[in-house]
C-alpha cells in the first residue's frame, strides 16, 4: 500500500517530489522484537493496572491504543502480532502475553514486516505450541507517566502439527447446488458451498471457497440452513488463476448467518450484510469496490459494509473502493493499507482505526453531501456509545494516511448533522492524528475539532495545507484537556467564538508552523518553537526542501515520517522528512 500512496501522491499532487521519496529504511537503534511465549492458558481477567508517575503532569491521561492485527487468523511459522500506541508522555513500553505466558516488552515503535507500520509487536512461533486450537493473546501499553491502556483479548488460532483437514468447496456460474463441491463437480451458490463445509466437516472453521471466473450473489441462505463456526475465517477467494478482475460480487441476497466472513482477492459490484441474528465479523482482504459513480449509492445506505453492525467487528486491509457515494464506514475493527477515491461524501468515516491509508478525488457534485476525509461523530459503532448513551472515551487512532483533491473537511470531530438534540453534550477523550497529509483544492472548507469536550488529543507531525485548522468546543477554553500539538505544518490555526486567543496555554504545544500565521480571523500561533510564513517545499507542496524551514526542528516522536523514512535524532515539522535526507 505504501507504492500506492505513492503513487497517489505523484500523480495528484507533482512528479518530482514524487523521486524524492525513499523507501522505508531500517532504524538501527531497534531492539528485537520479543517472542512471545505461550503458558498453560489464562486464569482469569488480566486486570488494568492503575496510573503510573502519579503527580506528574498528564498522569490522568490514558493511552490511545489499537490492535494492528486481524483477529482469528491461524498463526503460521513466524507470526508479528502488533498494535499502534501513543499518549501525551510518550509510550514507555508495550507487554505482550498468550496463554497465561511470561509477559514480554517492546519498547520502541518498529517496522512491522506483517503490516507495513511503524509499530509495536512481538512475534509468536507455531513451534512454541504443543495443542491444536484457539489462543488468546493480550497486550497493556505503558505510558512513561499516566494511564495504561489494556487492550482488548485478541483471538488467533494455532494448528503446531498441520493435523486439521482441509475443507475446501468449489463454486461456479456453470455449476449445480446438487453437486459435491468437488473441482470437478462444483457448486453454483457461495452459501451453498459454506453449509456443504458446515455439514461435512462439522464446522466452516477455515474452510475456504473457490470461485470459477464469472458474477455471483452473495448470500441468500436460507431457513433452516447455518453455518457453524467459531474460531477461524471462512475464506472466499478466486480459484487460480483467476484474479479479482475475474470474479465479482454482483448482487447481494442477504445474510449468510455465517460468523466469520473473509473476502480475499474479490471485485465488489455491491454492498454485503451482516449475520442478522449471528453474532459476525467480515474481512475484506486485497478486495476492489466498484460502484456505478460517485453520485450513486450501491444500495439504500451507499455503504460497502451494511449498515448493520458486525458486531465482532470489520476488517479492511490492502483494498480499494471506488465510485460509490460512501467510502468505508462505521469501521469498529481495522482499516490499513486501503484507497478511496472518486467519492461524493465521506472517505473514513466513523473508523475507530485507519492506518496507511489514501483518499483522493472527494467531490459532492451535485449531491447534498457533505465531504470529509475523516469524519468522527456521535454516530459511532456500539462499542463506543449510541446517540443516548455516548461513551467519551473512543480511543481512535488516523495514522500515516494522505487526502488530497478534495472539496471539504479533511478533519472533523463533531455532534454529526440531523441531530435529534442539538444541545447534546459530546465529549471525546483519547484521539491520536499522526504522521497524516491533508491538502484539501482551494477554497474548500476546513478542518474542525467542534464538539463538547476534548481530552487527551494528539496532533503529531501532521502537514494540514489547503484549508484552515479550527477548535471550537462548545463552551469554551476549559474544555480542553491534555491537548498535545507538536510538529505539524497547518496552513492556519483558529479559535472558535466560545474560546480566547489563550485557548492552548499551559497545553503541550511546541515547533508548530502556520503557513498563513496571523493572516486569518481568529488565528492564532500558540506554544513554542513556532515560525510562519513559506515552508519551502520542493515542490508543489510535497516535502521540505534542503533549506526549508521545517528540517530538524525537533525530537522525534514517531521513528519515521509519513513513507516509512527515518526521522533521525533531529526531525522535520509535517509528516514528511526533508530532502536533506
Amino acid at each position: 500500500m505504501k507504492d500506492i500512496l505513492k503513487f497517489v501522491v505523484f500523480v495528484t499532487i507533482g512528479l518530482l517530489g514524487f523521486f524524492a521519496l525513499a523507501y522505508p529504511t531500517t532504524m538501527g537503534s531497534f531492539n528485537d522484537p520479543p517472542i512471545i511465549q505461550p503458558g498453560d492458558g489464562w486464569l482469569g481477567d488480566t486486570v488494568e493496572p492503575g496510573v503510573i508517575g502519579a503527580g506528574r503532569p498528564h498522569d490522568d491521561a490514558k493511552v490511545i491504543a489499537r490492535w494492528d492485527t486481524v483477529p482469528y487468523q491461524e498463526i503460521d511459522n513466524e507470526f508479528e502480532v502488533g498494535l499502534v500506541a501513543f499518549h501525551i508522555n510518550q509510550i514507555d513500553r508495550v507487554e505482550f502475553a498468550v496463554e497465561g505466558g511470561e509477559w514480554v516488552s517492546h519498547n520502541q515503535m518498529q517496522y512491522n514486516p506483517r503490516t507495513n507500520v511503524y509499530e509495536y509487536y512481538g512475534i509468536l512461533r507455531k513451534q512454541d505450541f504443543s495443542t491444536v486450537g484457539p489462543i488468546e493473546v493480550r497486550a497493556i501499553a505503558y505510558p512513561r507517566a499516566g494511564l495504561p491502556r489494556l487492550l482488548p483479548p485478541l483471538k488467533l488460532f494455532v494448528d503446531p502439527d498441520n493435523t486439521t483437514p482441509f475443507k475446501t468447496r468449489w463454486v461456479s456460474t456453470t455449476g449445480d447446488d446438487s453437486n459435491d463441491g468437488s473441482f470437478e463437480h462444483p457448486l453454483a451458490s457461495i452459501s451453498q458451498a459454506a453449509i456443504n463445509i458446515s455439514n461435512d466437516f462439522g464446522s466452516a472453521d477455515g474452510g475456504r471457497i473457490f470461485l470459477m471466473p464469472g458474477d455471483y450473489a452473495y448470500g441468500g441462505m436460507s431457513y433452516p440452513n447455518t453455518v457453524t463456526m467459531s474460531d477461524k475465517w471462512l475464506t472466499i477467494t478466486p480459484h487460480f488463476p483467476a484474479t479479482k478482475e475475474d470474479v465479482r460480487i454482483t448482487s447481494n441476497l442477504g445474510s449468510m448467518k455465517t460468523k466469520l466472513i473473509h473476502f480475499k482477492d474479490l471485485t465488489f459490484r455491491e454492498g454485503v450484510e451482516s449475520s442478522v441474528g449471528v453474532p459476525s465479523a467480515i474481512w475484506l482482504d486485497d478486495c476492489h469496490m466498484i460502484g456505478n459513480g460517485p453520485e450513486t449509492k450501491i444500495n439504500q445506505w451507499g455503504h460497502w459494509l451494511s449498515s448493520h453492525t458486525w458486531t465482532l467487528g470489520d476488517y479492511i486491509t490492502d483494498s480499494e473502493a471506488e465510485q460509490n457515494f460512501h467510502g468505508f464506514m462505521h469501521s469498529k475493527g481495522l482499516i490499513r493499507n486501503t484507497s478511496v477515491h472518486d467519492l461524493a461524501s465521506d472517505a473514513y468515516q466513523n473508523g475507530v482505526c485507519v492506518i496507511n491509508s489514501t483518499a483522493y478525488n472527494l467531490t459532492k457534485g451535485s449531491t447534498d453531501a457533505h465531504v470529509d476525509v475523516y469524519q468522527i461523530t456521535y454516530r459511532l459503532p456500539e462499542e463506543l456509545g449510541s446517540v443516548e448513551n455516548p461513551n467519551p472515551d473512543i480511543n481512535c487512532v488516523f495514522y500515516g494516511n494522505v487526502g488530497v483533491d478534495y472539496r471539504g473537511q479533511g478533519i472533523y470531530f463533531g455532534d454529526g448533522p440531523n441531530d435529534a438534540d442539538p444541545w447534546m453534550e459530546v465529549e471525546y477523550d483519547n484521539i491520536a492524528l499522526v504522521n497524516n497529509y491533508l491538502n484539501a483544492l482551494p477554497a474548500t472548507a476546513r478542518n474542525n475539532l467542534s464538539n463538547h469536550t476534548l481530552r487527551h488529543c494528539l496532533l503529531w507531525n501532521n502537514t494540514f495545507l489547503g484549508q484552515r485548522f479550527d477548535i471550537n468546543m462548545d463552551f469554551g477554553d476549559d474544555y480542553l484537556e491534555n491537548i498535545s500539538i507538536r510538529g505539524n505544518c497547518f496552513m492556519a490555526l483558529r479559535y472558535g467564538d466560545a474560546h480566547t486567543p489563550d485557548l492552548l496555554d499551559g497545553h503541550d504545544v511546541f515547533d508548530n508552523h502556520y503557513v498563513d500565521g496571523l493572516g486569518h480571523f481568529h488565528a492564532i500561533t500558540p506554544g513554542e518553537g513556532w515560525t510562519e510564513g513559506d515552508p519551502g517545499f520542493y515542490p508543489n507542496w510535497i516535502i521540505p526542501n534542503v533549506s526549508s524551514i521545517l528540517n530538524n526542528r525537533m525530537q522525534p516522536l514517531t521513528p519515521s515520517d509519513l513513507m516509512g523514512r527515518e526521522r533521525g535524532l533531529s526531525t522535520a515539522v509535517g509528516a514528511f522528512v526533508g530532502r536533506n535526507k
